[in-house]
């Protein structure tokens, strides 16, 4: 877990920056590599702010074994009923702050509707009436963790141009979102946060 606390900011600059030189150097200028150009670029500029939102995370975050495959990129359905999980690997200790953000902060929630902030906080609710002794600052701190995640993550981009899978324009589309919701829940956390607090604050749960 203490790599999650000390990601190595550098190391991922430099890889979006060799990513955005392939982005703008291949022999076609494909719709991709506009697109790739363009949020390469805001993700440079948004991982400054990754050592400040890091700052403000207390140590010792409650960790239990969690599965993180099971998220949208990773499941394929058949109609409405799953087909496979892919990428599939052992569940590892991490962060509850993490799994509860990636819930409620869903990248699709996020940018395809207007009240996704209502809606984290109804899913939040739930969670902790369902866990009543969830510790308060896995709340307070769920989308400014689970916000870091996004920021130091080129899952997707980095694949498009450096090992291309089966199943890449998929992931090409998942970059785009998950950048954009890093994007929006950036611009808004102040917000969000101000939301968590109410959330960890309310009387029913003391």
């Amino acid at each position: 877990m203490q790599e999650w606390y000390a990601p190595d900011v550098n190391a991922i600059r430099n890889c979006a920056e060799g990513l955005l030189d392939l982005a703008r150097g291949g022999p076609r200028h494909e719709d991709f590599d506009v697109l790739a150009e363009r949020t390469l670029t805001e993700r440079l500029a948004m991982l400054e702010e990754v050592p400040g939102l890091l700052a403000k995370v207390p140590r010792g975050l409650t960790t239990q074994v969690l599965h993180g495959d099971y998220t949208a990129p990773n499941l394929l359905f058949d109609g409405e009923d799953l087909a496979a999980v892919i990428d599939f690997r052992p569940p590892v200790p991490y962060l509850v702050a993490w799994e509860l953000g990636r819930i409620a902060f869903d990248p699709r929630i996020i940018t395809l509707t207007d009240g996704w902030i209502d809606s984290a906080a109804t899913l939040i609710s739930a969670y902790q009436d369902t866990n009543p002794n969830v510790d308060l600052q896995d709340v307070l701190f769920c989308g400014r963790v689970i916000l870091i995640q996004m920021l130091t993550s080129l899952y997707g981009v980095e694949q498009h141009y450096r090992s291309p899978g089966l199943l890449q324009d998929d992931l090409d589309q998942f970059w785009e979102l998950r950048h954009q919701a890093a994007r929006r829940l950036l611009e808004n956390l102040e917000t969000v946060e101000s939301t968590l607090h109410r959330l960890a604050s309310r009387p029913e749960r003391w």
